[in-house]
């Protein structure tokens, strides 16, 4: 969602009435602020473990009269999202850019402004989508970001290592947090001539940036699938490529999107990652939980580690055949089980991604509905991000929700 516009955003997740300001999450100390907090969703969201922040910023759209000044505005938005949580362009480690009626000429503008505004030496992960519609026809341009800082003046443990940077990104970030290493890894493209060779490309190409940064598969809690002009057979393919390798039984909790394009036309598949590890010889501890295993993925996954414990949540799909406003209900009743089985609540959730396959403008008012089945805050609700998109695993499913909760 997007500070342009007033834009609209289904909460159902929202669930629980929360008090305004700053919360603190059970007694770990974790503190949380929810930043431009409306009906639904907020700007940016803010979590304060031992000296160190986590932002969360809600999809930004920019405004103007061409694709150039849509960037330039939408990376602004993005920047006023940050300061408002006490944060900057430095310290961005990932963003997600989604763009409308794709077009070489288009990643050449969004390349450069991208460039422009993090530079080569400490770029963040990139992740860059053709996608089918933003929440509003004219919209041409969404980015949603993530950055992490040491607050002032607190003596925290935190350091970054960025690989591979050029081009205004890194192949993959790695952020140490007092002997806790969370890694994020760029959209990953491989060569092939079909599909099966590039998901088998992508995926050694993802273990390799992990290998560079410290880590294995074995450490991924998160992966996003973006495939062009996804069918249904396309999952059987993609898991023979994943098979290789993932342990069964601690796969990561995932989310597939069928997209209009990537960043070129021969690429079938992109894939982008998150993983977390102790880092060796520090001493820290780190847990990880894995809850509802399932064919290639998980439906949750925890990990408890310097104090805090972050869920990374598969997207939730509505039944395949129904109508809109009955699938987004059952998205969102399946984030619900999702996140009590995790023993966590709706108030512990930071961030939400909400995709809609043939989404066209007013359908958010459709979905809407969904939210009265629960009791929707105007404080404290997670960022959001809505992006319409080409498919989702089977041809007839129209909702699709995924999340990060923290306590």
């Amino acid at each position: 969602m997007a500070r342009s516009g007033g834009l609209f955003s289904i909460s159902l997740i929202a669930m629980l009435l929360l008090a305004p300001g700053a919360v603190r999450s059970q007694d770990t100390g974790v503190k949380k602020e929810f930043i431009d907090s409306g009906r639904f969703f907020s700007q940016a969201a803010s979590v304060l473990n031992r000296g160190v922040k986590t932002v969360y910023v809600s999809g930004q759209v920019g405004r103007g009269e061409d694709f150039a000044a849509q960037v330039d505005s939408a990376f602004q938005a993005v920047i006023d999202a940050l300061e408002s949580a006490g944060a900057s362009a430095e310290d961005v480690v990932r963003i997600r850019i989604y763009v409308t009626d794709f077009s070489p000429e288009k990643y050449a503008v969004v390349s450069a402004a991208r460039t422009k505004l993090f530079g080569d030496e400490r770029p963040p992960a990139s992740t860059f989508l053709g996608i089918q519609s933003l929440m509003y026809d004219r919209f041409n341009v969404e980015i949603q970001a993530i950055a992490v800082l040491a607050e002032p003046d607190s003596e925290a443990a935190l350091e970054k290592e960025f690989i591979d940077p050029g081009r205004g990104y890194s192949q993959a970030v790695v952020v140490n947090q007092g002997g806790i290493k969370t890694i994020y890894v760029s959209g990953q493209i491989g060569r092939g001539e079909d599909l099966a060779a590039q998901a088998t490309a992508v995926y050694r190409n993802i273990a390799q940036r992990l290998e560079s940064a410290g880590a294995t598969m074995k450490d991924v809690v998160k992966t996003n699938i973006y495939i062009a002009n996804y069918k249904a057979e396309d999952l059987e393919v993609l898991g023979g490529a994943r098979g290789d390798y993932f342990t069964e039984g601690r796969y990561p909790a995932s989310t597939l999107i069928g997209v209009e394009s990537l960043a070129a036309e021969r690429f079938k598949i992109e894939i982008d990652a998150i993983a977390v590890l102790a880092d060796p010889g520090s001493g820290a501890q780190l847990e990880k939980e894995y809850f509802g295993p399932t064919r290639g993925f998980t439906q949750v996954v925890g990990v408890k580690g310097g104090g805090m414990r972050t869920l990374y949540i598969s997207g939730q799909a509505g039944r395949p055949g129904g109508e809109l406003a009955t699938q987004a209900d059952q998205s969102y009743r399946g984030l619900a089980r999702r996140l009590e089985a995790a023993g966590a609540t709706p108030a512990d959730l930071v961030m939400q991604i909400i995709y809609m396959t043939n989404y066209k403008e007013g359908d958010s008012n459709v979905l809407g509905a969904a939210r009265t089945n629960g009791i929707v805050g105007d404080e404290n609700n997670p960022t959001s991000t809505l992006i319409g998109v080409q498919a989702l695993y089977a041809s007839s499913v129209l909702t699709e929700v995924e999340a990060i909760a923290v306590q």
